[in-house]
């Protein structure tokens, strides 16, 4: 009865970069602003501060396999779960001629593990980490082409209903510090390599870093590339 509604789409933020760029504040102010605009949000936070803790990993395990392909691992299937949630909301929510969009936001993503084995790991570890079909697909998500990875949000993606906005965030100096669990490598260089992985794997991102420092500034921004404003 309802086949000609217009259907409800999922937009996924996720900002990405090194540590102590401010992701991790902004990705908590999004949420907040736009829950009070009274959309589905999902919110995966900084999921490796989560493996760290329950593997006993360290800041000195950054460049090793175990430690990466550990993260990796949970990050997609965070990610997927909260797809297969927001789409379960969208498929028991009242029909609309407007339907609001579900919104995922990332703390980080499946590209951050594989950009400090970049760094750290030889090329047969960097295969190892990325060869999996499950991380091929969620590349696919980021860069806007998002493929059938499960039953349950295959609707989703085959309608072409997922948009995708990529953030990287830069250094910013006085941002920087040492609480004993974030990476210590520079920033800048990160960012770099960020860029390079982000263009090789043909991902449109978005850039911000000392040029918009402001929080509010920052939201705004992300509100308008992701469309919401």
């Amino acid at each position: 009865m309802h086949s000609h509604m217009p259907m409800a789409h999922t937009i996924g933020i996720f900002i990405v970069g090194p540590s102590s760029t401010g992701k991790s504040t902004l990705c908590r102010a999004l949420e907040k602003y736009l829950v009070q605009e009274g959309l589905r949000v999902a919110h995966i936070s900084e999921v490796a501060r989560t493996v760290m803790k329950q593997r006993g990993f360290t800041r000195d395990d950054v460049g090793t396999l175990a430690m990466q392909k550990a993260i990796l691992d949970a990050q997609i299937e965070a990610e997927t779960k909260a797809l297969e949630s927001l789409e379960g909301s969208i498929c028991n929510s009242e029909p609309s001629n407007a339907p609001q969009p579900s919104i995922l936001i990332c703390d980080r993503c499946a590209i951050d593990p594989s950009v400090y084995a970049e760094m750290e790991l030889t090329a047969d570890d960097i295969e190892i980490l990325t060869g999996d079909l499950s991380y091929r697909l969620a590349v696919s998500r980021y860069g806007g082409n998002p493929a059938r990875t499960h039953e349950s949000i295959d609707d989703i993606r085959r309608s072409s209903l997922f948009h995708s906005v990529v953030i990287l965030t830069d250094g910013v100096e006085e941002w920087r510090e040492d609480d004993g669990v974030r990476s210590l490598y520079d920033p800048w260089k990160v960012a770099d390599v960020f860029r390079r992985k982000l263009a090789a794997l043909r991902i449109p991102y978005h850039e911000v870093g000392e040029d918009m420092k402001d929080l509010g500034e920052r939201i705004n921004w992300v509100v308008q590339l992701a469309g919401l404003e």
